[in-house]
């Protein structure tokens, strides 16, 4: 990817940020934009008299993207298309035919399909591929994945036809699929991780992530009776303000402050515990690292700040911007910075962006890549001192600081995991190995639990599914990769929750938290 790409790429997902939840149930502004004007004046005369075809439309989109990034990195433009794919998330469901896939090599490959969706009951299955959709060749086509979702989505009740190419098939498999509403589940994993601790992955927020959060931890406290709850906000950089408010609420004593809001034009807006006692008498830690944002980091700063749990990681993005929603005429949008939240103890944890949106995201470009040394986790500390309210010290200016940093998620050399499991050989020899295999491996090992506890990844194995790399790793490691090895498999055999099941023996920021609380 190249790095401008980059900071497009990553500006869109986090731009998508905190989006008030009463937006939601109001109905939102409208603007019109005036045809009279410099700017409309210039549009038009390029219009007329540029050296290339240039449309209005082109240049009034350009014009308004340009204006909105000038101000700060996260306010931007939606376009029509935007909207359509970004509403979904938000509410927690979306309507389509209720699979995951990845593209590989111009293909779409499905990885999951979610329980009871429309895939689901028609018996389409992971490792199958996407060839066609609705009579149209999608394979080899060179289609963005944005594209064949737009393919696969639909309103509810909507027929859609898929061909399928499945190993051991000859011809292709066509399924007529009925669209449906699809739950997006932002709790993805809750299981028992030792004898006496829960662990819990909110991979994003919704407006039911609450509802999902509260359930989940009831039948760890209700199944297991657990002391101690290991809450993983890693690689979660999305949505809602109020499932933030309602998760850290879970935790803290009625009345406490849990984050506030204030801008110019908006006035200070506080957000309070209220009463519950699901989360009464746990030890929490909280896992964070650096695609934390946004409403993690709400929960963070909040369980930080009143001293309500441990938070372990890596430094968090930085993303404390409030985004609201104004329609334009022709129903695109303008999602347009209008406050900034603030942790209880009054830390703004928006990173700073005054040098500009390049050099925003190039910065956080960089300290993703500089995970050798602590610099990158603690350059640019606000000298201004916030305390708790145990009267510890702690420190503003971009992102939660750990109470105890955690360079990297395994005992591995950074650059050994790249040349390996980030290299495209280990995907693709890993997508032949599950799709020769399957079977035999789901037989061997009917559930999960099963696999994380028997399944073994032999030398041999790793040398077929690493090719070269293989002599990268050092005899150290290779129980290590062994397992992360495993934890791949797990999730393509079974499901995000597997891949967490086999891998937190050897997560460092787990192994961090469960030694805390020995230590309690």
């Amino acid at each position: 990817m190249k790095r401008s790409n980059f900071f497009i790429w990553l500006g869109i997902t986090l731009s998508l940020g905190i989006i008030l939840g009463w937006l939601l149930n109001n109905k939102q502004p409208k603007l019109s934009l005036n045809n009279n004007g410099k700017i409309y004046e210039i549009i038009r005369y390029l219009e007329n008299n540029y050296v290339d075809s240039v449309s209005f439309k082109q240049l009034e989109d350009l014009s308004i993207e340009n204006l909105l990034s000038a101000l700060d990195p996260h306010s931007t433009y939606l376009t029509k298309e935007d909207l359509i794919v970004n509403a979904d998330p938000v509410l927690g469901q979306f309507e389509g035919i209720g699979i995951q896939f990845r593209m590989e090599k111009d293909t779409a490959i499905v990885v999951y399909v979610i329980p009871n969706g429309p895939s689901f009951k028609k018996g389409i299955m992971p490792g199958d591929k996407i060839i066609e959709v609705n009579g149209k060749s999608i394979a080899g086509q060179k289609l963005k994945d944005v594209e064949i979702v737009k393919m696969l989505k639909g309103p509810k009740g909507t027929k859609v036809t898929v061909g399928i190419k499945r190993e051991g098939y000859k011809d292709i498999l066509y399924y007529e699929l009925i669209r449906d509403v699809i739950p997006l589940i932002t709790v993805d994993a809750a299981f028992l991780i030792s004898p006496n601790t829960g662990y819990i992955r909110i991979n994003s927020f919704s407006t039911k992530t609450a509802q999902e959060f509260r359930t989940e931890l009831s039948n760890l406290k209700k199944d297991h009776k657990i002391k101690n709850l290991i809450l993983d906000l890693r690689d979660n950089g999305k949505k809602i303000l109020e499932s933030a408010v309602e998760v850290a609420n879970v935790f803290l004593p009625k009345n406490s402050l849990i984050v506030y809001l204030e801008g110019k034009h908006r006035p200070r807006k506080d957000f309070y515990a209220w009463w519950d006692t699901l989360g009464n008498g746990l030890e929490i830690a909280v896992l964070v690292n650096q695609f934390t944002a946004s409403a993690s980091e709400i929960v963070a700063g909040a369980l930080q700040d009143n001293d309500r749990a441990i938070i372990i990681g890596r430094r968090t993005f930085g993303k404390g911007l409030v985004q609201e929603q104004i329609t334009l005429k022709d129903s695109t949008a303008l999602r347009i910075t209008v406050a900034r939240y603030y942790t209880p103890s009054g830390r703004c944890i928006q990173r700073p962006y005054s040098e500009g949106y390049e050099k925003y995201f190039l910065d956080y470009y960089e300290s993703i890549l500089d995970t050798t040394s602590l610099y990158s986790l603690k350059q640019n500390i606000d000298t201004t001192k916030y305390y708790t309210v145990k009267g510890r010290v702690v420190h503003g200016n971009g992102g939660i600081i750990p109470d105890t940093i955690v360079i990297k998620d395994y005992d591995v050399p950074i650059l050994t995991f790249s040349k390996t499991i980030g290299s495209k050989t280990f995907f693709d020899n890993l997508s032949y190995y599950i799709q020769h295999n399957r079977k035999k491996l789901l037989n061997l090992y009917p559930d999960e639990d099963y696999f994380a506890k028997h399944f073994k990844v032999t030398d041999n194995m790793m040398k077929n599914l690493l090719g070269d790399s293989y002599l990268f790793i050092g005899t150290p490691h290779r129980e290590t990769f062994s397992k992360i090895i495993a934890s791949y498999i797990a999730r393509e055999l079974y499901s995000p929750a597997a891949y967490l099941k086999v891998s937190s023996s050897i997560d460092q920021c787990i192994l961090t938290a469960l030694k805390y609380f020995n230590s309690i």
